[in-house]
């Protein structure tokens, strides 16, 4: 492993100066910095349909049967949803409107890919079909938010039951249950409001370990916060605010003067290994020096270094100003057997922006990370 960064308990109080909402943290000051691991993709998506700042956040769907028919899915902020293979060719683009950003999920035996409309403030939500690796609508036009301004956006499993877990500018999070009902017409998806939680300022990275039964929150200007779910006497998850147990896990040493992210605090993502273990990392784009830090996945999530995407060989670019991130920890076949690592690239030139793909044995090895 990573040798690990000094970690300093600090007093609730010390640790909460100039932070709104927070509670008892434990940050993670890098005393020693160390050099930045460097990795260069593997492949990259074809350019966004649309032009400017597009691009914004991907996912990865694993097929169930032929992990090398996976696909890489990528937002357009102006156009809808983009499907690419694992090498980057585009099958289908679905013209939408704004789509921010999107997670998958198995809901009831259904494969979905689902997203953030924010120009109709609403959840969009599509079936994959394994077999034609298709994409059809199964929301019934959009699930309106109760939310202003949504923003980010991830799906998790808890307990055997589906939540939409959408972020907002005005600083909270939506949480909301999905199912899918398969009936003589097809999937169609029924959502429930759950709960509203208040987090801070503007809100947008999200993503939840079903395995812990933790989500994390990127406060954009703050940092990486860490809440941990209590359950019912029945098994389910309680998500009253009230007693919502939080942590700040790291900070953006420009806005706090402490910490090894710079804001802004954007894509989170885990590289779980094995999903039901505490094996794996935590993931967060530090959009404002074009990094990607890294957590032990176990709590406390010990931050263990950084990397960043240049240029290799080839004629693929690195990355800057990164939005969203995904990884994976599957096989995805011959080409990536210890999974992805996926980015939107801000800066294509000369052309469009796109999604960068870097096999995960590539940012082990340059970091001394696991691969299972």
């Amino acid at each position: 492993m990573f040798t690990r960064a000094t970690t300093i308990n600090l007093t609730a109080f010390a640790a909460c100066a100039g932070i709104v909402g927070c509670t008892t943290q434990e940050h993670s000051r890098d005393q020693n910095p160390r050099p930045i691991a460097v990795v260069s993709p593997a492949a990259e998506t074809e350019p966004t349909v649309s032009m400017n700042d597009a691009a914004d956040d991907p996912a990865i769907w694993v097929h169930p049967t032929d992990p090398a028919r996976s696909l890489i899915l990528g937002s357009d902020k102006d156009a809808g949803l983009g499907a690419y293979t694992l090498q980057g060719d585009q099958v289908a683009f679905h013209s939408v409107g704004s789509i921010n950003n999107i997670d998958t999920a198995i809901v009831d035996g259904i494969h979905i890919v689902a997203g953030t409309a924010v120009d109709q403030n609403a959840l969009l939500i599509w079936a994959i079909d394994p077999r034609s690796r298709t994409l059809s609508r199964i929301d019934n036009g959009g699930i309106p938010s109760t939310l202003p301004d949504i923003y980010g956006f991830a799906l998790t499993t808890l307990n055997g039951s589906t939540f939409a877990l959408t972020t907002s500018k005005a600083g909270l999070l939506e949480v909301t249950e999905i199912s899918v009902k398969t009936g003589a017409a097809g999937p169609n998806t029924r959502a429930t409001h759950t709960a509203t939680i208040p987090v801070g300022g503007q809100l947008e990275g999200v993503v939840a370990d079903p395995a812990t039964t933790t989500f994390y929150i990127g406060e954009e200007a703050v940092g990486i916060w860490r809440y941990d779910l209590p359950t019912n006497p029945d098994g389910s998850i309680q998500w009253d605010e009230a007693r919502h147990a939080r942590r700040l896990i790291d900070t953006c040493r420009d806005t706090q003067g402490f910490g090894n992210l710079t804001s802004d605090v954007e894509g989170l993502t885990l590289w779980a290994s094995p999903p039901s273990s505490n094996g794996g990392y935590l993931i967060a784009s530090s959009q404002g020096d074009d990094r990607y830090c890294v957590y032990e996945r176990a709590a406390p999530n010990t931050y263990l270094g950084s990397f960043q995407i240049v240029q290799g060989k080839g004629t693929i670019d690195g990355t800057t100003h990164t939005d969203g991130i995904a990884a994976c920890a599957s096989s995805l076949g011959p080409d990536f057997p210890s999974g992805l690592f996926v980015a939107q690239d801000d800066d294509n030139s000369p052309d469009r922006q796109n999604f960068k793909a870097v096999d995960w044995r590539d940012i082990a090895e340059a970091m001394n990370l696991g691969t299972r």
